[in-house]
Parts: C-alpha cells; sequence; structure tokens
C-alpha cells in the first residue's frame, strides 16, 4: 500500500493531490518508482489509489472513453464497474495467498488486500472540484463517498491535529508533505503492510488543468527492503 493525500478548496476552487512514487513487490522489497495519479486533461480529472494497480489500470482503459468527471463517477457508480473491480479483487486475493501468507498484524481481514480509490475532477453538474473515495474494505464494496479531504493511510489523530492546514493555500502543500512523511515514519515504524517513499509527487487540479512536479525524494532504490527503509527513518 502507497499514501495518497486529497484536500480540496472550494474557493478558490483548486484540488492538491500528494502521493509517493515507491513500487514493491509482495514480499515487501523496492521493485521501482511509478506515477500513482493518472490525469486525464481532457475531461479536468484524475484517479488515484492504494493497493494492486491492476484495479486502477482497468478503471484508466474505461475512464478513457468517458468526456467529462461526471461520466466517470456515473461509471464508477453503475454495477457493472462495482462487479469488475470486485472480480480483479478476488483475483489478486487468491494470488497474493500464493506468494505470502497474510499475516494478523497487518491490521486487514485475512485474504483481503485493500484496495482504496479516488477519482478527482471537475463537476460540470456541481460546478466545482469534487472527490469520490471508494474501497474494498467497506460495508457496500466499492461504494462511493465523497469528501474534500482524504488521507490515507490513516494517522493517530494527535499527529493530523499538529498538521493542520491553515487558511493560506500556499502552504497547503508543504503541510501535506510533512502528513506524508509521518505516514511513512508510522508505516516503518509499526506492524503495517505500506511502504511509502521514492519521491513525494504533487499534483494540483483546477479548473483550468492539470499539473504535476516532484516536491521532495527520499534515498531510496531498486532492492531495498522495509528494514533499510526503515534504518533510514531511524
Amino acid at each position: 500500500m502507497s499514501a495518497m493525500n486529497i484536500v480540496i478548496s472550494r474557493e478558490p476552487p483548486i484540488a492538491f493531490v500528494l502521493t509517493d512514487s515507491l513500487a514493491y513487490t509482495p514480499l515487501r522489497r523496492v521493485s521501482g518508482f511509478a506515477a500513482k495519479v493518472h490525469t486525464f486533461p481532457h475531461a479536468k480529472a484524475l484517479l488515484t489509489g492504494r493497493g494492486n494497480a491492476v484495479c486502477i489500470n482497468r478503471l484508466v482503459a474505461l475512464f478513457g472513453r468517458c468526456a467529462d468527471f461526471d461520466e466517470m463517477v456515473e461509471v464508477l457508480r453503475t454495477g457493472c464497474a462495482r462487479h469488475l473491480l470486485m472480480r480483479i479483487t478476488r483475483v489478486i486475493d487468491v494470488m497474493l495467498a500464493m506468494l505470502r501468507r497474510p499475516s494478523p498484524c497487518d491490521g486487514r481481514a485475512r485474504g483481503v488486500n485493500p484496495i482504496e480509490l479516488c477519482l478527482v475532477g471537475y463537476s460540470r453538474s456541481a460546478g466545482r472540484i469534487k472527490a469520490v473515495a471508494a474501497s474494498n474494505q467497506t460495508q457496500i464494496p466499492f461504494d462511493l463517498l465523497s469528501s474534500d479531504a482524504l488521507l490515507a493511510p490513516r494517522l493517530p489523530s494527535a499527529d493530523v491535529e499538529s498538521h493542520r492546514l491553515s487558511n493560506d493555500l500556499k502552504t497547503w502543500p508543504l503541510s501535506l508533505l510533512s502528513i506524508l512523511e509521518c505516514q511513512r515514519e508510522y508505516s516503518l515504524q509499526n506492524a503495517r503492510d505500506e511502504m511509502i517513499g521514492g519521491a513525494a509527487v504533487l499534483t494540483t487540479l483546477t479548473e483550468d488543468g492539470i499539473t504535476q512536479r516532484v516536491i521532495h525524494r527520499w534515498p531510496d532504490k531498486i532492492g531495498d527492503d522495509k528494514a533499510m527503509l526503515k534504518s533510514r527513518v531511524a
């Protein structure tokens, strides 16, 4: 599992999405660096997520046929897309179970590998930037939830409170980076499933378009295991 942190300002209308770029094997070894945000400039929308990339890649293919954000949301809302995601996650569960036996300390249901998705974009119907999230961990798998803020993985409330966003939008990217640093440290110091690192990539979405830039890099290398990442945090 990686990290995705999303905040939306309604006035002025702007969304900040901060993700890491680490890719790793089921045995928790760094295998490369990858983009965690898929952009759709024509639709003023983007898709990000945590968990196996297969689900996200299938959605990218579906969303490529959509004209705007609202149509993408409708695709996610339909039973067809939901059943497709559920079939994929069942296959992933079987494949990963063959590679390793999930541990009770992973903080997840045995045999269920978490998938979290978030679609952000300009909604013509609402007249503003919106975000909808879906996960196979909710009571109704992949049921859509709307929110102007999403931080994943979750942190203790005290850590989130210490990085509360100010009224100055210019400070939001650095605040999100501070949260991402905490997520990286917390996931490595605790028995959790995430490996977070590589680069911190900031994606900014406005009514005018989408931009991306790297705002931080960690000294992670291909072949590193979780213990090596942890030694750099200690």
